[in-house]
């Protein structure tokens, strides 16, 4: 049987809202690489370039006829319009409703970012504006957004929640091996569908799911359902969870992955007063973690040392050796990006010391510490030891395993690697790391070779690279493991009697 392929067309005006457009074309060729290992195609039809002889606006009607579902953005301009006195973006929309094309519209926030160019001020554009949207308002429900990379997100859980409705997807996940998050994802909009936010949440608090969907490269998809269910910002308002412990685990979840935006400030907002209603020191903890970590990266070090200390108040008040460890980490970030290495490194010891103190010691954040001791040491000129305190991040992080740390103790023995000159250990380590970000996170930078390799290129000339990279790609692990052969890890691993986790990165 064929496969079904699902053409997207892409409606807005064009200068105003070009990182807009950007968005959704590549929300629509991240989703597609995600489902097509289920045989699933989906093709943007996006107009800005290209010629052809059929006038501008039949040619753009003839395209919306032909495609399956119709992407509308609006900002805050109109838009040119045709001879009949309508913007070729309402007439899309329109052809969409005639053809009963799915339809999906995404309004830019009035709290965005606008320059002046880019907003009607003339009084018969900004009313053929209004009633423009009030139309769609009448027909179908749409979404709002504030930055092009929450766009992304919101059209991607559209169109995935409209991909697992559609009989031949259906049918083609029954005959082939299905692509594992797609079982959660039609969990979630079913239970969403019947009102029951509660089994709704439970997937998507659910770590396998969570990296399920990461491994594919749709985590933005993740975050933007955890926004719905909590009613952060779009047409899902007032909140669909109303369980202070629920909407809390769910809160500290979307601030995690949108830290240092002003959705993530949001939310870190209502975390904060919920914490009355929690009244438990562990979420205390975890909030005030979160919001030390906010003041730390917008470098406002006089309000962080308060919240630091509070946060440690309330790890001791738990009386878990974990939580204390962990309390050290924001200690340690406070003291490096102030550049005080030297107290950032006896906070981050003093973590890998609590760490080993446990019953059962936990190997994620030992090897976090251990990484972050390296960077320390590398810091404070300590080369030999920064290899070694990162290489036992490595170690550590092979033996739960998890791709994730193992990626980030490899940027930094890579990094080093080069900066001492040994290229062919830099470029193993840069190869064995772009393996895993791809299998982890295909869309982050990581998975892209050349990217990493840039600065090595320039240095050493781009051939010599290449030729070198041909060398060493077929046994990227073991050239990084002699290069790191003098610290013995193998045995410092086998003395902590760290064994595999189920949890450790979902294999």
């Amino acid at each position: 049987m064929p496969h079904p392929i699902y053409r997207v067309f892409i409606s807005s005006t064009f200068l105003d809202l070009a990182p807009e457009r950007k968005a959704v074309v590549d929300a629509v060729s991240d989703l597609n690489t995600a489902v097509g290992r289920a045989g699933i195609v989906l093709a943007s039809i996006d107009l800005r370039r290209g010629s052809a002889p059929e006038p501008p606006l039949e040619l753009c009607l003839q395209e919306v006829r032909l495609s399956d579902v119709l992407i509308t953005v609006l900002g805050k301009a109109y838009g040119s319009e045709t001879s009949g006195g309508i913007s070729y973006t309402e007439a899309e929309f329109d052809e969409a409703t005639t053809q009963r094309i799915a339809r999906f519209a995404f309004y830019k926030d009035e709290s965005a970012v606008y320059l002046p160019e880019h907003m009607d001020s003339a009084p018969e554009k900004v009313r053929k504006h209004q009633a423009f949207r009030k139309k769609i308002d009448e027909q179908i429900k749409r979404d709002t957004f504030i930055t092009a990379d929450e766009l992304r997100g919101h059209v991607m859980r559209d169109l995935l929640r409209w991909l697992v409705g559609q009989p031949p997807v259906v049918a083609t996940m029954s005959r082939m091996a299905p692509v594992p998050f797609f079982a959660g994802t039609k969990k979630y909009f079913d239970a969403l569908a019947q009102g029951d936010y509660e089994s709704a949440a439970g997937v998507l608090l659910s770590r396998s799911f969570f990296l399920d969907m990461r491994r594919h490269g749709v985590e933005s998809v993740h975050q933007a359902m955890v926004a719905d269910v909590l009613g952060i910002g779009g047409r899902l308002t007032g909140g669909r969870i109303a369980d202070p412990e629920l909407r809390a685990r769910l809160l500290l979840r979307f601030i995690e992955g949108s830290r240092e935006t002003l959705a993530g400030a949001n939310a870190l907002e209502e975390a904060l007063k919920l914490e009355s209603a929690i009244n438990h020191p562990h979420y205390s903890f975890e909030v005030t973690r979160e919001h030390s970590r906010s003041t730390i990266a917008a470098h406002r070090y006089d309000l962080a040392k308060p919240l630091l200390n509070r946060m440690l108040k309330f790890a001791t008040a738990t009386r878990d050796l974990h939580v204390l460890a962990q309390a050290q980490e924001p200690f340690g970030d406070f003291y490096s990006a102030q550049g005080k290495h030297r107290a950032a490194l006896r906070c981050y010891w003093k973590e890998v010391e609590t760490i080993c103190a446990m019953p059962e010691m936990c190997p994620f954040c030992l090897s976090d510490a251990f990484r972050h001791a390296g960077n320390e040491l590398m810091s404070l000129g300590k080369c030999i030891l920064a290899n070694d305190r990162c290489g036992k991040s490595l170690a550590i992080a092979r033996i739960i395993p998890n791709r994730i740390r193992q990626v980030q103790a490899l940027h930094f023995l890579a990094r080093h690697f080069a900066h001492h000159g040994e290229t062919r250990a830099a470029i193993a380590g840069y190869v064995w790391l772009a393996r895993l970000s791809a299998e982890s996170d295909p869309s982050s930078e990581d998975s892209n070779l050349g990217l990493l390799l840039g600065e090595l290129s320039l240095r050493h000339g781009r051939q010599c690279i290449k030729e070198q990279v041909k060398e060493v790609e077929a046994k990227a692990e073991q050239v990084v493991d002699e290069a790191l052969s003098p610290y013995k890890l193998a045995g410092f691993v086998r003395s902590l009697g760290i064994k595999p986790s189920e949890s450790g990165d979902h294999w």
